[in-house]
């Protein structure tokens, strides 16, 4: 379950915070910590559903307006990045998140 920071604090308190929100907070809390180093955070929401990949954070365009949204630019795809052998999506969307806040709306 996502919500908002503002009744994250309320839902915690009963024990129904899930497991996203959880980690949300534990990753910010621990960044604010550590003094000694910067932290940037970006969040991708991505979708694997019969061996299909789909970023959750792209909204298709609509055939008839091709006004909601934008569409990803090629399918995305399980590539290695040649310059550090890891395995990526390519094209999945980030973006770049300064609270628990901008990762839960």
């Amino acid at each position: 379950m996502l919500l908002p920071a503002r009744d994250a604090d309320a839902a915690d308190a009963l024990g129904e915070l899930g497991v996203l929100s959880r980690m949300v907070r534990e990753v910010f809390e621990l960044a604010s910590q550590r003094r000694d180093a910067r932290f940037s955070v970006s969040v991708s929401y991505l979708e694997i559903y019969n061996e299909q990949l789909r970023d959750l954070l792209v909204q298709p365009v609509h055939a008839a307006s091709g006004r909601e949204g934008r569409a990803s630019a090629a399918p995305l795809a399980l590539k290695e990045d040649p310059k550090t052998g890891e395995i990526v999506v390519a094209n999945l969307l980030e973006v770049p998140c300064a609270s628990e806040t901008e990762v839960l709306e």
